[in-house]
């Protein structure tokens, strides 16, 4: 038994290093280049062959021994200061495999190190080179396979990291960094989306087809790459419906895709609104969100009251009184009840004054709590009246700044087209955005408008300021209040609700310093302000001169409008800075 395992094994060492069935030529070794440090080593290498195979070193300190499937290398000590190579020929019949061995210099170790390390890096697509500096050859190991980057290497001294754009959480990447036994994690940090613009949009009244226009204005700014990296949703409310949008920049195109669809819903409803917002933060986590607020206004007034009692025209009136849930169930013929105003005769102007959503409108102090929710950097507001220093006050702590308009918006809004460009291009260019706004009515067939950047955490001092005008101040004559020549108003109702509030703070002031304070404090506040000539109002039909703008209004409370001046009174601006009240 013993004599038959003897022959076994006999035979079986016969046949170490050639494989049954390979050709004879057949010849590989596990690796083809090997790097090692100065010191001296013997290490074995793998090697399979068809048949005999034999080693041959090209030099004397890298001896090569082929015995069965190993190549065994023995490799004295480097004492020079140089790196050197022995190379090493692998011979099987008439096949040739050569095997480089690179023996670092005497003290030098391997050393790789990319120079920006980590990196961190915007939310656009792009693609970045970093340079690396290796002492010999390197190789790039990623920990797994990365959609949405791409790290590799370009030349021996260069990384290049290829990014997709990131619509989400800030996300990381990782990879390997290898010479010889010298190792460097590389990391790559692409942060969420720098910037996302959030539309909202209330156009379930007669706005609708005016706000769907805006929508298409954006979608237009988008196609000419307005978004660098940013971006754009909108929640669009219509009577057909309301849904989410994502305008897409799909290369000189854009494409407007639906993210989230919902029934009917009133968008004047607090609590919608706050739905909506939360559900954009999910879907569209960013480092910092712009608000752009369409629809109808009415400044500081409650929903409560009813702008059309400060107006003498009561026949003609009637017709833009907002119904009663009574004259609702009584009259079918008000199918969208919600649009309250007057239809206007050919000719007419639109604003977007006097109209809501349904049978309610949000009141600003609403308004401010579902914004919070969002909390954005600034907001837009493309309604009217909302330059109104008592709205504005609602809006402390919910955002920064505000672009607001002391009066009427026209139905068109503001030009989306051009201004997107421009706000993408520098987050904080409001005051160009500002100015374009002025610029775009100036040239056009209605030149009514007037726009202010407003500083939202300087209306504290604001109000100090006005508060102390106040304590020596002269109440304003009544004969003042309806005369544009004397006082500047801000729409065109008999009783007027908005005034501005530079104008009534130089005309009731008796203290200069005060005055003088309040200046101060007023520059401070109002960051940019223009106006055309005239503004127009839908309460009269027709413009009225702009001749002193300081670029916030405010009330002049009239003793015989109860409700107003309960309802103002009430208002956190009155209560800290105090209210103008005529003779």
């Amino acid at each position: 038994m013993k004599r038959y395992i003897f022959i076994l094994l006999t035979t079986l060492l016969m046949f170490v290093g050639c494989t049954p069935g390979m050709d004879e030529n057949f010849l590989s070794v596990e690796k083809n280049s090997v790097r090692i440090g100065s010191d001296p080593i013997e290490m074995t290498l793998k090697v399979k062959a068809g048949g005999t195979w034999s080693a041959e070193s090209d030099s004397e300190w890298c001896t090569a021994t082929a015995k069965g499937g190993l190549l065994t290398l023995e490799i004295n000590e480097n004492l020079d200061h140089e790196p050197r190579v022995a190379n090493i020929t692998l011979k099987c019949g008439e096949s040739i495999v050569m095997v480089r061995v690179s023996q670092r210099a005497f003290g030098k170790e391997d050393h790789i190190e990319a120079m920006t390390n980590p990196l961190i890096v915007s939310s656009v697509a792009d693609t970045i080179r970093i340079a690396v500096e290796a002492n010999d050859e390197w190789s790039v190991e990623l920990d797994h396979k990365y959609d949405w980057c791409k790290i590799t290497k370009e030349d021996p001294t260069t990384l290049c990291i290829a990014l997709d754009v990131n619509q989400g959480e800030e996300r990381k990447a990782t990879a390997m960094l290898i010479c010889g036994d010298a190792e460097t994690e590389f990391s790559v940090t692409q942060e969420c989306c720098a910037n996302v613009l959030v539309a909202y949009f209330m156009g379930s009244n007669n706005l609708s087809q005016a706000l769907l226009s805006n929508m298409v204005q954006m979608e237009q700014a988008v196609s000419y790459g307005a978004l660098k990296g940013g971006r754009i949703l909108v929640f669009l409310d219509r009577f057909s419906g309301s849904a989410i949008y994502e305008l897409v920049d799909k290369g000189g195109t854009c494409s407007r895709t639906m993210l989230k669809n919902y029934d009917n819903v009133d968008c004047t409803d607090p609590e919608v609104m706050r739905t909506v917002l939360s559900e954009v933060k999910r879907l569209a986590p960013a480092k910092s969100y712009g608000f752009v607020f369409g629809g109808h206004a009415n400044g500081w007034v409650a929903d409560s009251l009813d702008m059309s009692d400060m107006n003498s025209y009561s026949t003609e009136w009637k017709l833009l009184k907002r119904p009663t849930t009574q004259e609702v169930a009584e009259h079918e013929e008000l199918e969208h009840y919600g649009l309250w105003m007057k239809r206007h005769v050919e000719g007419d102007w639109k604003t977007r004054a006097v109209g809501y959503d349904g049978s309610r409108g949000m009141d600003i102090a609403e308004f401010a709590e579902a914004l919070g929710v969002l909390r954005p950097e600034f907001v837009l507001m493309d309604a009217c009246f909302m330059a109104s220093v008592e709205a504005l006050w609602e809006l402390r702590g919910v955002t920064d700044k505000v672009i607001a308009s002391p009066i009427e918006i026209m139905s068109i809004g503001f030009p989306y087209t051009p201004i997107i460009g421009s706000l993408f291009g520098d987050w904080d260019n409001l005051e160009q955005l500002c100015q374009i706004y002025i610029d775009t009515y100036k040239a056009s067939a209605i030149p009514y408008a007037a726009v202010s950047l407003i500083d939202i955490n300087r209306l504290e001092g604001l109000a100090k300021a006005v508060k102390e005008v106040m304590k020596s101040a002269e109440k304003v004559d009544k004969s003042w209040l309806d005369d544009v020549d004397k006082l500047q108003y801000y729409e065109g109702l008999v009783n007027h609700v908005f005034y501005d509030l530079g104008d009534c703070m130089e005309h009731i002031a008796t203290d200069s310093v005060a005055l003088q304070d309040f200046r101060t404090a007023l520059s401070e506040t109002v960051l940019w302000t223009g106006h055309t000539e005239k503004g127009y109002s839908d309460f009269s039909r027709g413009d009225f001169p702009l001749k002193r703008c300081s670029g916030l209004s405010t009330y002049v409370v009239r003793p015989q409008y109860h409700g107003f001046r309960a309802t103002y009174l009430q208002t956190g601006w009155a209560q800290n800075a105090g209210a103008i009240t005529s003779k």
